[in-house]
């Protein structure tokens, strides 16, 4: 089975339509063949060979991980008159096909029976008055695509191999170097000498640390002319030839996250592409000859590679000449390419090019590269869904879609932590993104506190610090729940120190991270904690200023710090790279007016920004993914200061706060944030609060 799986926000994995899953694997009971009924155990994308059991037998298909999730799935049924019918979920299809059309049945649309996620089929088999009637099944089609096996590697002969339509192309993956020696080698041959001429060498790659020299590819050759493609202990990329840095300082400085890499020789010039955008050249007319063997995630010096390369491609051509959008397919053999490897997770020697490639210190088990899970490029579609950002793993190994289909994006739960109510509270509530409404009772804090900073991996929502019910106290909690549930907050570990004003938390699938606060003035700190494991928290490095009560907006790779207070507002917007550590760095600024209290929520494109303005009705946004100041996006409803906010990536919400001189407040406003415009009404929270910390398992790309 395919090691592949989301996290959906119902804590069940749906498998991604043909991923290279192997869907015969998952019949219980025997199939049966009677008379001259064609039958068969394989998924083939043939509907005229069924699956159907022998009589006084039950066959059951169930659908790995959890199951398939569409818009349109259907299941080709062969039914004859009075008998046992086809059961999805445990639901009759109603689907009664007379035998007089022969052994053909028809395709049932299962939809709405199954609640757009198929999880089981079952057959039965009965004698009726002494005539054998079988129930069955040949096919089942998601969103048009025809589900089929791969087996072992090979692609199906049939014409329906990975269906009509939609379906995920990167269905064989990668190759992973564990940082130890593990290599690949190409013996040197006469077309691998790239000459004078032009020449493409690209690569899907995805780095798993950032602390050590790692080689990509290396064509070292006697002579001394070698290209080389390198990255350094800073997390920049280098091209490398005759002894020196030909370009170098390219940016590639995220760690799982993959980045699509491209060296191109045109006309004597050579430059380095990093995600289809030229960040570097230099003159070139180095002839490269092909003298040593050539080495794929290491060099002759070692610089061992960790992590993944997929993908990789040489081409005596320039293919890419001016910014282009980096190919989102798996790659073809075209008529000068060389070399093509890197392409399946489950056979790291193969080569399209009819090259042998020979595996080193690992990479020669071929059992041993099978136990590491499945990781592609973040290419191809689902069903016919664009993928919007990168593909990551979690601790668990599960495949992360940070939009899926597009009924998962707009699920999610929200957490309300802790407040003033006025009286400083321990309560958390929970409410449905999705859906308006007022809030329910999760559970309680380990402590009442407010004024800290939540975050969440889409599994634990995680809130620290904040400051006690006396007001005067700073806190240095740090504590957790299981978000699918509800219960009580358990200890997680401790902050470095005491702190307040913590409200600016950031997190993807693997860390959280929370900078600025009060000591209790004002400090500059940056400092993460490790999502699935509970430990204290160790420092990041430093915010471009000290503040408090900062807001927040992320992506899976970038953490957005905007505004707060020094006690007087500022508003300044810093960035980080989560999965590093390192100082902040300037992204713009914020509308100047009012910028203290504000509070974020994010998509992970898009960072937005409540609360801005003389009267804290202003909404601005950011692009994450760029730099510069804030651009106006509406209004909220009503004037309030210390809201709350978070969201899932179509929808943000901004809850409680406080309305001058009334007092707190109940009110839920709403805003899509991929449009402009003002906010509605969302619904209550169960009491008035403010300052209370927040967090979702769906923020900023995490549905």
């Amino acid at each position: 089975m395919a090691n592949l799986r989301t996290n959906n926000l119902s804590g069940v994995g749906v498998v991604s339509v043909n991923d290279g899953t192997t869907w015969s694997s998952f019949f219980e009971g025997s199939t049966h063949a009677s008379g001259n009924y064609p039958t068969t155990a394989a998924f083939d994308g043939d509907i005229s060979t069924f699956m159907y059991p022998a009589v006084d037998t039950t066959i059951t298909w169930t659908a790995p991980n959890g199951g398939i999730k569409g818009e349109l799935i259907e299941v080709y049924v062969y039914a004859g008159n009075t008998h046992p019918i086809v059961r999805v979920n445990g639901v009759s299809t109603g689907a009664v096909v007379g035998s007089d059309l022969g052994q053909q049945g028809n395709w049932v649309d299962v939809t709405s029976l199954v609640g757009g996620n198929l999880k089981t089929i079952t057959c039965y088999g009965e004698e009726i008055g002494g005539v054998d009637r079988q129930s069955g099944f040949s096919a089942v089609r998601v969103d048009g695509q025809i589900l089929v096996d791969k087996l072992d590697g090979i692609r199906p002969s049939s014409a329906h191999a990975y269906g009509s339509s939609g379906g995920k192309q990167a269905y064989r993956g990668s190759v992973f170097f564990d940082g130890q020696n593990t290599r690949l080698e190409i013996t040197a041959s006469s077309d691998l000498a790239l000459g004078t001429g032009d020449y493409t060498i690209e690569a899907w790659v995805r780095f798993s640390r950032i602390d050590t020299y790692q080689a990509i590819i290396d064509f070292r050759t006697n002579n001394g002319a070698y290209p080389f493609i390198v990255r350094d202990t800073d997390g920049d990329l280098y091209y490398f030839i005759n002894g020196s840095r030909l370009i170098d300082n390219i940016p590639a400085r995220e760690n799982n996250v993959w980045h699509h890499i491209a060296v191109v020789r045109s006309s004597g010039t050579t430059k380095f592409y990093l995600n289809g955008v030229s960040e570097g050249s230099a003159s070139d007319s180095t002839n490269y000859i092909a003298d040593q063997n050539v080495d794929i995630g290491a060099s002759t010096n070692d610089n061992d590679f960790f992590g993944y390369i997929s993908n990789l491609r040489i081409t005596k051509e320039a293919l890419y000449t001016t910014t282009f959008t980096p190919p989102f397919s798996e790659l073809e053999v075209l008529s000068n390419t060389v070399l093509l490897c890197c392409q399946d997770s489950d056979n790291h020697l193969q080569e399209a090019t009819g090259k042998t490639l020979t595996g080193y210190n690992g990479l020669s088990d071929i059992d041993l590269v099978k136990q590491q899970p499945k990781v592609i490029p973040p290419y191809g579609v689902d069903a016919g869904n664009n993928f919007n950002g990168a593909i990551s793993m979690n601790s668990l190994s599960w495949m992360n879609f940070p939009t899926g289909r597009t009924e998962e994006r707009g699920r999610g739960r929200a957490l309300i932590a802790g407040g003033s109510t006025p009286s400083v509270t321990s309560d958390i509530n929970f409410l449905d993104i999705q859906s308006s409404g007022r809030s329910i009772d999760f559970g309680d804090l380990t402590h009442a506190r407010y004024d800290m900073g939540g975050c969440s991996n889409g599994v634990r929502g995680v809130f620290a610090g904040g400051r006690d019910p006396a007001g005067n106290e700073i806190d240095d909690t740090i504590d957790f729940v299981i978000i699918a549930t509800t219960a009580n907050a358990i200890d997680f570990g401790n902050l470095t120190a005491e702190r307040g004003g913590t409200q600016g938390a950031v997190s993807n699938g693997w860390r959280g991270v929370w900078g600025g606060g009060f000591e209790p003035s004002q400090v500059n700190k940056i400092e993460f904690v490790t999502l699935a494991t509970l430990s204290n928290s160790t420092d990041f490095g430093d915010l471009t200023a000290a503040r408090s009560g900062c807001a927040r907006a992320m992506s899976p790779t970038r953490g957005l710090f905007a505004s707060g207070g020094n006690p007087s507002s500022v508003n300044t917007i810093d960035y980080i790279t989560i999965n590093t550590t390192g100082n902040a760095t300037d992204f713009g600024d914020t509308n100047a007016d009012g910028a203290n209290g504000l509070q974020g929520t994010s998509s992970n494109t898009r960072g937005v920004f409540a609360g801005m303005g003389p009267n804290f009705k202003t909404i601005d946004f950011v692009t994450i993914a760029t730099t510069g100041t804030v651009t106006d996006f509406g209004d909220m409803r009503f004037e309030a200061s210390q809201r709350t906010g978070t969201g899932n990536s179509i929808r943000g919400i901004f809850a409680g706060g406080y309305i001058s001189p009334t007092g707190r407040t109940t009110l839920i406003d709403q805003i899509e944030i991929a449009t402009t415009g003002n906010a509605t009404a969302f619904g209550d929270l169960i009491t008035t609060t403010n300052y209370a910390g927040s967090t979702s398992d769906s923020h900023g790309g995490l549905s």
